[in-house]
C-alpha cells in the first residue's frame, strides 16, 4: 500500500523518567499537533483551556472527565459540528465498524469491538487520570510532550481535506506518534492508525495486543489521496478495563522527529571505561519539505552534575536548575535514607510491631534523633532495636559504611522513593526510615497524602500521625493511596523548621513510597511556601545544580546541519530531554564519561626456560614518564619504564604452588595473572591440605583447596568474584555424575566437602588464567550444584526457565566450549531425574578440553541472567583441572600471528611484530576494524544502535556510520533483523551480533576485527577504539 512504518518494541526500553522541562515558547515546526485538535484547536495550540477532550457518544467537546462507561446512544459515527478538522468520533460497536461520515469501514480484531468505552477521548493526558495521575505515560517512560489518549473500543477521525487546505499539502506528509499503553495493570489493547478516503481503506497500521507500559514508535507515511485518517483503541481480550491506549506526541507533518547524537572529541580513542571529555552535542532534524529560513525553538535539558560555566552552545540561553525538593505536584523528593533493617513480621506486621522502635543504640531513638548526611548510629540489634540486623546491600556497597546504619542524603528525580533504587537489587522482609527537615514558611493548614509499599508508619515533630498495616504496591505516579489529617487531629503546623519520619515495611518485592503536603481542603499539592532540606539549620535549603536548561531560537536549515553545544568536563554522568515543537528529541537520552585513568590491559604471561614473559597494553591516558612495577605475590619484582609494553622476570620468583604476578602503572592501576612451573594443576578439586594430591585419579600433581578471602587462589583474576566454601552452608554428600567425558574423582570425609565454590557477585565473569611451560594440555572444568536451580526446566535454553536457574557460558581461551550451560540440568539428565527438581549435591564434569600447543590457559565462566531476578547473577565453577598431555612441542615459530601470544618472545605481540607483516591476517585496509552492533561507532552498544538501522530503513533516518557494523548477521544488507539481534542480545539474553563480535556492551579495542565476508558495503566512520 506504499506505508512506511517503524516500530521499535518499546518491551525492550527500560523506563525512563525525566522530571523538570524547560518552559519555551512554542514555535511549530510545519507539525500539526492532533491532541490540541481533540481539545477543540487549530492543531497549532489554540485548544481553549477548559477543554479535556471530545465525548466518543456525542462528538460534543468536554469540559469534565466523566470516569464512567460511555456507551453509544446515537449516530455512530457521530458527526463534530465543533471543529473542522474533526469528522467524526465513534465507538466500536462490531468487527467491522464505519470509521468516517462518508461511509468507509474498517475491519478490528476479533475482540477489539467492546460496544462501549470509558471517559473521553482526551487530549495531554492519559486515562490514569481517574488515578489523579496527570503525567502522560506511554511504553514506560513519562517525557512526551503531549498525548491524545483513547479508551477502548473507541476513535477519532480527523479531516485531512480541511488539514491541507490550512497549512498546505506538503505538510500532510506523515503520521508520528509513539503509539502504547500507560502504567494501568492488566490491559490487552490493540491500536489503530487508518487512512481513508470516501468509500475504502487505503492503508493502516495496527500494533498488539500489549499490556501495560508498552508500544511502539510509528512513522506512518499518508497516501497522498487520503481524505480521513483515524486513530482507535480496541479491546483486544474483549473488556475495557483498564484499556487505555495513548497516541504520545500525536502529529502530522512533513518530516522526522528530532534526534539527539553524542561524541567525546576530546580524545583519538576512547579511555577505559568510557570517553574522556568534553562531550559534544548533536540535535539534527531534517528539513524534509519545509522552508530553511523558517524560525524554530530548541529546548534542551540535562540533569547531572553541570552547571552553565560547562556549557558552550553558541546563540543560546543557558541557565542552571535547582532542586526545590518538590516535583511538579508537591512530592518530596530528598529524605535522608537509613537501612535496610531486618525485620521479621513481612508486610502488615501489625500496629503494635510497626510502632517499634527498629534503629535505636538504648540511648538515641527514633523519636530523638535529629540525623545529618554521613551519621551513623550503632543499632542495638534484637535487643534494644526490634530490628534483627543490618542487610547486606551488595548491589550498593558504601552506603553502610563499616557496618553501621547510616543515614544517606537522597535526591529522587520524581515523585516515589523506589528503595531497590537506593539499595541497588530487591531486599524483602525489612524496614526503611526516611527523614526530612520541612521548613514552613507561614502558619499552614495542610494534610499528608501517600503511598507506601508496604506498611506504613508517619511521625510528625516526633508524633505520630498515621499508620497502615498493609501488604500492598505503591500505585502509579503521583497516586495518593492515604490521607493523614493533619489539619484536624494537630491543627494548623506554625512557621518554621519540623520533622517528618517514615518508617516503610517490605515483605517482599517492590519496596517505595511517596508523600507530600496538600491543601487540607481542596487536596490539592502545596508546591510553594515549604522547603525541605538535609539539615535543620538551613533555610532557604542550599542546592547545587542538577542540571541546566538550554534554548535557541534557530532556522529548520540550521537545524537539518545540526546544531551542536559542548559540555566541558571529563567526570559524570548526564541525562538529556528535549523538544523541538510538539515533539520530543529522541535518539541518545544519556552520556558519560570518566577520568582518564585505566589499568594496563591485555596481560599475557609466558613461562618459559629463560623466565616469565610479560606483555600488556598501555591505554592512552597512562602516565608513561613514571614507572612501571612488576610484583610477585605481592613483593616488588622488577621495575620497567612507563612506555614499556614487556618485561621478563626470573622463573625462581615462582613459588612451587604457583604465584600471582602483577604489573602495575603510575596511576596505581594494574593486571594479574598466575604462572604455575608444573605440568598438573587441581584447583578446587579436593583434598584437606594444599598437597602433593598423590593417588589423585586424575594424575599426580599439584592441588589447590578451596578459594576463599584468606587464602585465594594466584589464579583467580576475577577481583569481583566473592569465594564462597558450600560445606560452611551445607554439607551435601556429593553424587559424582559423569556426563560428558570423565567422571571427576575427588576426596570426601565428614569434615568437610571436596569441591568449592566461586561465585560471581558484582557484575563480573569468573576467570581463572594460569601461565604453564607450553606444551599440550587437557583441562576438565568441575562443577558440584548447591543451591538456586530449582526452578531449572529441561529446555535446550534453561536461561527460558520461568524461575531460579543457574545457567552459563563456559570459555577456554576465549573459545567458547559450552552454550548456555546449567550444571543441574546437565546432572538430572545424566540422573534421569525429571525437572524442574531440588535434588542437589551432585558433582558434573565438562571435558577433557584438548588445547595443543599452548603456555597460558584461561578458563571463563561467562554468567547468563537465567530465570528470574533472584541471584541471577551467581554463575560458579568448583573445580579446574589441568594435566599436560604427550611430549612439549617444538619450539614455537618466529611468531604466530594472532593467537595474541608474544611467540618469540622479542616485546611485539602478532601484528604489531615485524615478522608477521606478510601474514594475510595483517593486511587489513585501514578503516576497516570494527565490531557488529556499533552501528554509530560511539565506542558502545546500546539501545540507540538498534534503532539507527530502523530508522534508516523506514523512516528516512540517516545512515549508520559504519553498514558493516549495523549488519549485524553479516548479510551483506542492512535489514530489520540486525535491530532485533541487538535488541535481544543486549535486553533478553540472545545472540551475540556476527564476528568481530563484542565481548561486552562496552566493548575492547581487541574485540575490533574486520569484515570476512567481502559483501562491500564498507564503514564509513570507524569507532575511536578501532583505529
Amino acid at each position: 500500500m506504499g506505508s512506511c512504518q517503524f516500530m521499535a518494541a518499546l518491551l525492550l526500553v527500560p523506563t525512563v523518567v525525566i522530571g523538570s522541562v524547560v518552559s519555551g515558547e512554542a514555535v511549530w515546526a510545519d507539525e500539526v499537533y492532533l491532541g490540541d485538535i481533540v481539545a477543540g484547536g487549530d492543531g497549532r495550540g489554540s485548544a481553549p483551556e477548559e477543554n479535556v477532550g471530545i465525548n466518543a457518544d456525542t462528538g460534543i467537546f468536554e469540559l469534565g472527565h466523566n470516569n464512567g462507561n460511555i456507551t453509544n446512544t446515537g449516530e455512530n459515527p457521530q458527526y463534530v459540528e465543533e471543529s473542522t478538522f474533526l469528522d467524526s468520533v465513534f465507538i466500536i460497536e462490531a468487527v467491522t465498524q464505519q470509521i468516517n461520515q462518508e461511509g468507509a469501514s474498517f475491519t478490528f480484531g476479533g475482540q477489539d469491538a467492546s460496544g462501549n468505552t470509558w471517559n473521553h477521548i482526551i487530549s495531554d493526558v492519559t486515562h490514569d487520570i481517574d488515578k489523579g495521575i496527570e503525567a502522560v505515560w506511554a511504553g514506560g517512560m513519562n517525557f512526551w510532550r503531549g498525548a491524545v489518549g483513547i479508551h477502548a473500543s473507541a476513535g477519532v477521525t480527523f479531516d485531512l481535506e480541511e488539514i491541507r487546505s490550512e497549512y498546505g499539502p506538503e505538510t500532510v506528509r506523515y503520521f508520528q506518534s509513539f503509539a502504547g499503553s500507560d502504567q494501568c495493570g492488566g490491559m490487552r489493547i490493540s491500536l489503530h492508525v487508518i487512512a481513508s478516503d470516501d468509500f475504502e481503506v487505503l492503508d493502516a497500521v495496527s500494533i498488539g495486543p500489549i499490556g501495560p507500559n508498552e508500544g511502539e514508535l510509528i512513522s506512518f507515511e499518508i497516501p497522498e489521496d487520503a481524505l480521513y485518517l483515524t486513530l482507535a483503541t480496541g479491546a483486544a481480550d474483549g473488556g475495557i478495563g483498564c484499556a487505555h491506549g495513548v497516541f504520545a506526541e500525536p502529529v502530522i507533518t512533513d518530516t522526522f522527529a528530532p534526534e539527539r547524537s553524542v561524541s567525546s572529541p576530546g580524545r583519538v580513542r576512547p579511555c577505559p571505561p568510557a570517553g574522556g571529555g568534553p562531550i559534544e552535542v548533536t540535535i539534527s532534524q531534517e528539513l524534509g519539505d519545509g522552508d530553511p529560513d523558517a524560525t524554530v525553538v530548541i529546548n534542551e535539558f540535562i540533569t547531572g552534575p553541570i552547571s552553565v560555566d560547562m556549557i558552550t552552545a553558541e546563540g543560546a540561553t543557558v541557565e542552571n536548575r535547582v532542586a526545590s525538593g518538590l516535583n511538579e505536584q508537591g512530592f518530596i523528593q530528598n529524605w535522608l535514607l537509613l537501612g535496610p533493617l531486618g525485620q521479621a513480621g513481612g508486610p502488615a506486621p501489625g500496629v503494635d510491631t510497626i510502632r517499634l522502635d527498629y534503629l535505636t543504640d538504648g540511648d538515641a531513638t527514633e523519636l530523638t534523633v535529629e540525623p545529618a548526611p554521613g551519621d551513623q548510629i550503632e543499632t542495638d540489634f534484637g535487643a534494644s532495636a526490634a530490628s534483627n540486623g543490618l542487610l547486606s546491600t551488595p548491589g550498593a556497597p558504601d552506603i553502610n559504611p563499616g557496618g553501621l546504619p547510616t543515614w544517606n542524603p537522597w535526591l529522587d528525580p520524581d515523585d516515589t522513593i523506589n528503595f531497590d533504587d537506593f539499595y541497588g537489587g530487591n531486599q524483602d522482609n525489612q524496614v526503611m526510615y526516611a527523614f526530612a527537615y520541612v521548613i514552613f514558611e507561614d502558619d499552614l493548614e495542610v494534610d499528608i497524602g501517600l503511598g507506601s509499599d508496604d506498611s506504613v508508619q508517619v511521625l510528625f515533630d516526633s508524633e505520630e500521625i498515621y499508620i497502615n498495616d498493609i501488604s500492598r504496591g505503591c500505585g502509579g505516579a503521583n497516586q495518593v493511596q492515604d490521607i493523614a489529617l493533619l489539619s484536624t487531629d494537630f491543627g494548623p503546623v506554625e512557621a518554621g523548621v519540623h520533622t517528618l519520619m517514615l518508617k516503610i515495611f517490605d515483605g517482599g518485592g517492590g519496596n517505595c513510597f511517596r508523600l507530600r503536603f496538600q491543601d487540607s481542603f481542596t487536596g490539592e499539592p502545596i508546591t510553594e511556601g515549604i522547603e525541605v532540606c538535609f539539615s535543620p539549620e538551613q533555610a532557604p535549603c542550599e542546592w547545587d545544580p542538577i542540571g541546566v536548561d538550554i534554548v535557541w531560537e534557530t532556522t529548520r536549515g540550521a537545524l537539518d546541519t545540526g546544531v551542536v553545544y559542548e559540555i566541558d568536563t571529563e567526570d559524570g554522568s548526564f541525562d538529556f530531554g528535549g523538544w523541538i515543537g510538539q515533539r520530543s528529541i529522541l535518539g541518545v537520552f544519556d552520556a558519560g564519561v570518566s577520568p582518564c585513568e585505566g589499568p594496563v590491559a591485555s596481560l599475557g604471561c609466558s613461562l618459559g626456560d629463560d623466565g616469565v614473559s610479560l606483555r600488556w597494553v598501555n591505554p592512552d591516558q597512562a602516565d608513561l614518564e613514571g614507572s612501571i612495577v612488576i610484583t610477585v605475590d605481592g613483593v616488588e619484582a622488577g621495575v620497567v619504564p612507563g612506555a614499556s609494553t614487556s618485561a621478563l622476570i626470573s622463573a625462581d620468583l615462582i613459588s612451587a604452588l604457583g604465584s600471582q604476578v602483577c604489573v602495575t602503572n603510575p596511576s596505581g592501576l594494574g593486571a594479574c595473572c598466575g604462572v604455575f612451573s608444573g605440568t598438573e594443576l587441581y584447583i578446587n578439586c579436593g583434598g584437606e591440605t594444599l598437597s602433593e594430591a598423590g593417588g589423585n585419579a586424575l594424575g599426580d600433581g599439584r592441588t589447590w583447596l578451596g578459594d576463599s578471602e584468606d587464602n585465594p587462589s594466584p589464579f583467580l583474576l576475577t577481583a569481583e568474584a566473592a569465594a564462597v566454601d558450600y560445606t560452611t552452608l551445607r554439607n551435601p554428600p556429593f553424587q559424582v555424575v559423569d556426563t560428558q567425558f570423565v567422571a571427576p574423582a575427588y576426596v570426601d570425609n565428614a569434615e568437610r566437602s571436596a569441591l568449592f565454590a566461586t561465585i560471581r557477585e558484582n557484575n563480573a565473569d569468573i576467570v581463572y588464567s594460569v601461565a604453564l611451560p607450553p606444551g599440550d594440555y587437557e583441562v576438565t572444568l568441575l562443577f558440584a550444584e548447591g543451591a538456586n536451580s530449582q526452578g531449572c526446566e529441561d529446555l535446550e535454553d534453561p536461561a527460558l526457565s520461568a524461575r531460579y536457574c543457574r545457567v552459563s557460558d563456559l570459555y577456554l581461551n576465549d573459545e567458547l566450549v559450552a552454550d548456555q550451560f546449567s550444571m543441574h540440568v546437565e546432572a538430572q539428565r545424566a540422573l534421569g531425574n525429571e525437572l524442574p527438581n531440588s535434588e542437589y549435591g551432585v558433582a558434573v564434569a565438562r571435558g577433557p578440553y584438548t588445547l595443543e600447543g599452548v603456555d597460558q590457559i584461561t578458563v571463563r565462566v561467562g554468567d547468563l541472567p537465567g530465570g528470574t531476578t533472584f541471584r541471577p547473577n551467581r554463575a560458579a565453577i568448583n573445580g579446574i583441572a589441568i594435566r599436560q598431555s604427550g611430549d612439549a612441542p617444538p619450539p614455537p615459530p618466529t611468531e604466530l600471528c594472532g593467537n595474541g601470544i608474544d611467540d618469540d618472545r622479542d616485546g611485539a605481540i602478532d601484528c604489531d611484530d615485524g615478522d608477521c607483516s606478510e601474514d594475510a591476517a595483517c593486511q587489513a585496509a585501514v578503516g576497516e576494524r570494527f565490531v557488529r552492533g556499533d552501528a554509530n561507532s560511539d565506542g558502545s552498544i546500546n539501545l540507540t544502535d538498534g534503532v539507527i538501522p530502523l530508522l534508516f530503513l523506514f523512516s528516512g533516518g540517516t545512515a549508520p556510520a559504519c553498514a558493516d557494523a549495523a549488519d549485524t548477521n553479516d548479510t551483506g544488507n542492512i535489514e530489520i533483523t540486525d535491530a532485533i539481534i541487538i535488541f535481544s542480545w543486549l535486553f533478553t539474553g540472545g545472540a551475540a551480533p556476527a564476528e568481530p563480535s563484542p565481548m561486552s556492551p562496552g566493548y575492547s579495542t581487541e574485540d575490533c576485527g574486520t569484515d570476512a565476508s567481502d559483501d562491500g558495503i564498507g564503514c564509513e566512520r570507524q569507532a575511536a577504539a578501532c583505529e
